[in-house]
C-alpha cells in the first residue's frame, strides 16, 4: 500500500508519540523498582541495625555482664523505642510467633503463628521461616487501621544470636498510587505532546504535500500538452522552490519539443505539398506534351492526304507555340509554292 507524504509525516509524528509514551513508562516503571529497592534495602538495614542490637545484649550475656533476662529486656526495650520513616517500628516473636514486642503493648504474649492475611498468607510462619534463613522480606496485605481495607505491605525479618524473630514492615501502596500518578503523566503528556506535533505537524505535512500535489497535476497538464500554466512554487528558498524550477525546466522542454514537433510537421506538410504541386506540374507538362502530339498527328495525317490548308489551330502550352507557329508557316509556305507549281503547269498548257 502506497502512503502520502502527509500520512508518513503522521505515523512518524504518531512513532514519536508512541516512543515518548514508552519512555515514559519505563521511567515510570524504572522509578517504581527503584522506590522498591530502597525500601528494601531500608528495611534490610534496620533489621539489621536491630539484630546487631540485640547482638550486643547476647554477648554481654555471654561474658557475664549482664544476666539473660535484663539483657533481653533491656534489648527489647531498646529496639522498641526505635522510630524510622514516618513512625515505623519494629516487632518481635519467638519462633513459635509469641509476640515479644510491637508498639501495640496489647500484642505483647500473645500467639500469631496462624494468623493470615486477606490472601490466606501465614504471614508469621513466612516471617519466621525467613528468619531462621538467614533473613529474607515477605509480602502480604495489612490494613492501616482496623476500619480500613487491607493494604500491600513489605516487611524484613531476621534472628539474632537469640532464638528470636525481628521484623519490621512498610506499606508499600504508596508505591502503586505513585507509579498511577507516574502513568497518568505519562499518558498526559503523551496526549499533550501529540497535540502539540499534530499542531505544528498537521500544517507542515500541508506545506509539503499540497506544493507537491499541485505540482503533479501541473506535470500531468503539461505532458498533455497545456503548457500554458504558471509553476506554483517558483521563488520558494527550499527544496519545494527547487522541484518547482525542475519543473519549469521540464516546461521549457515540453515547449521546445512541442516547436520542433510543429516546425517537423509544417516540414512535412511543406514537403508533400511541393511532391503535390510538382506531381501538378509534370501531370500539366504531359497534358501539354499530348496535345501537341495529337495536334501533330492531326495534321500531319491531313497533310499526307494532300490537304495543305491545314493549320495547327488548337492553343498550347506556351513552349510549344513556336512549334504551331513554325509548323503553319512551313505549311503556309508549301502551300504557296505548290500553288504557284500548279499555275505554272496550267499557264504552259494554255
Amino acid at each position: 500500500m502506497s502512503l502520502t507524504i502527509s500520512r508518513k509525516l503522521g505515523l512518524i509524528l504518531l512513532f514519536a508519540g508512541l516512543l515518548s509514551l514508552a519512555l515514559s513508562t519505563y521511567q515510570a516503571f524504572e522509578a517504581k523498582t527503584l522506590i522498591t529497592d530502597e525500601r528494601r534495602e531500608l528495611l534490610k538495614s534496620e533489621v539489621e541495625t536491630a539484630v546487631s542490637i540485640a547482638n550486643h545484649f547476647y554477648d554481654l550475656v555471654a561474658a557475664g555482664t549482664m544476666s539473660e533476662e535484663a539483657a533481653k529486656a533491656v534489648a527489647i526495650e531498646a529496639i522498641g523505642s526505635i522510630r524510622y520513616g514516618k513512625g515505623d517500628y519494629f516487632f518481635a516473636t519467638d519462633l513459635d510467633a509469641t509476640m515479644l514486642m510491637n508498639a501495640n503493648r496489647t500484642l505483647i504474649g500473645k500467639n500469631f503463628l496462624s494468623v493470615e492475611d486477606k490472601n490466606g498468607v501465614k504471614l508469621f510462619q513466612q516471617l519466621i521461616g525467613q528468619a531462621k534463613s538467614g533473613g529474607g522480606f515477605t509480602s502480604f496485605l495489612w490494613p492501616r487501621s482496623p476500619d480500613t481495607a487491607p493494604v500491600d505491605k513489605l516487611a524484613y525479618s531476621a534472628s539474632p544470636k537469640w532464638n528470636w524473630m525481628i521484623g519490621t514492615g512498610v506499606y508499600t501502596d504508596d508505591i502503586d498510587a505513585l507509579f498511577t500518578t507516574e502513568l497518568l503523566k505519562s499518558a498526559t503528556a503523551f496526549f499533550v505532546f501529540m497535540l502539540t506535533l499534530i499542531a505544528i505537524g498537521w500544517p507542515l505535512a500541508r506545506s509539503i504535500s499540497e506544493p507537491i500535489k499541485a505540482m503533479t497535476g501541473v506535470m500531468r497538464r503539461i505532458a498533455a500538452g497545456d503548457t500554458e500554466l504558471s509553476i506554483p512554487g517558483r521563488g520558494r528558498r527550499d527544496e519545494i522552490g527547487e522541484m518547482a524550477e525542475t519543473v519549469e525546466i521540464f516546461k521549457q522542454s515540453q515547449i521546445e519539443r512541442d516547436r520542433l514537433a510543429r516546425l517537423a510537421e509544417e516540414t512535412r506538410q511543406n514537403e508533400v505539398l511541393a511532391k503535390e504541386r510538382q506531381a501538378a506540374i509534370e501531370s500539366a507538362k504531359a497534358e501539354d506534351l499530348r496535345v501537341l502530339v495529337t495536334a501533330v498527328e492531326s495534321s500531319f495525317d491531313r497533310l499526307s492526304d494532300g490537304d495543305l490548308t491545314i493549320r495547327m489551330n488548337q492553343k498550347l502550352a506556351p513552349e510549344f507555340e513556336p512549334i504551331r507557329v513554325k509548323f503553319n508557316d512551313s505549311v503556309s509556305q508549301l502551300e504557296a509554292a505548290i500553288g504557284g507549281v500548279v499555275s505554272s503547269v496550267q499557264t504552259i498548257r494554255t
